[in-house]
């Protein structure tokens, strides 16, 4: 006879979302279905998106937008309203946080993490570096916890990454898209050391073709 622990068991969560099965082998891929059936996020978590804004009324996204900023038009971004007239800060948002087991289109890495819009991209995803900076500041200055730039430049600028430093400092995780060229070298923001650069790859775990890459890039997704 043996003697042993009876460990309690549970269901592996498999979100009901309608697009989650097959659209998101990213997901799978990163095993966050194993990190679900811990947790699904923390409320407490406030990632800034620098981008063209968020829709705070899309269902997926009900709830978790906060109040933010717009330096297109500069004006205030109150809490759970529409400020993307692009679509491109709508996304990075979604894929970051959209609810999970609602039966509405994806599930994002984390359920319950808030989102705050600081809007720098006009409608045809353009913008200054300026506004850049001054989103970050802002970011930093109003309690974002993750900083996410899916934006991008090809040259050095010392007043951006001095704003990074900035944010870094205030314990904020800096985030940034390695950029869409297929070429060798990363853009910047990505390219500075204090942020955490993202490239692409397949569903076969190969290096997407437009992906930017280098010794500056950090992980890939």
């Amino acid at each position: 006879a043996t003697v042993e622990k009876d460990e309690p068991i549970h269901a592996l969560t498999t979100p009901n979302d309608p697009d989650y099965s097959h659209q998101q082998t990213a997901l799978q891929q990163i095993r966050v279905p194993e990190a679900w059936d811990y947790a699904h996020g923390k409320a407490t978590a406030v990632i800034a998106v620098i981008d063209t804004g968020i829709d705070g009324t899309h269902t997926d996204l009900a709830g978790k937008v906060d109040a933010g900023y717009n330096y297109i038009s500069d004006t205030a971004i109150s809490v759970g309203a529409d400020s993307d007239d692009n679509g491109h800060g709508t996304v990075v948002a979604g894929v970051a946080t959209a609810t999970g087991n609602n039966l509405v289109g994806i599930a994002g890495v984390d359920w319950n993490a808030h989102l705050m819009p600081v809007k720098v991209l006009d409608a045809t995803g353009a913008g200054t570096t300026q506004d850049a900076i001054d989103g970050i500041t802002y970011a930093a200055d109003h309690g974002a916890t993750v900083i996410n730039m899916s934006f991008g430049r090809g040259t050095a600028s010392t007043a951006l990454e001095n704003a990074l430093t900035y944010a870094q400092n205030k314990g904020a995780i800096l985030v940034g898209a390695s950029g869409n060229d297929g070429a060798e070298g990363v853009d910047y923001p990505a390219k500075y050391e204090s942020v955490i650069s993202v490239g692409a790859v397949d569903s076969a775990n190969a290096r997407s073709s437009f992906s930017d890459y280098g010794g500056e890039l950090d992980i890939v997704a």
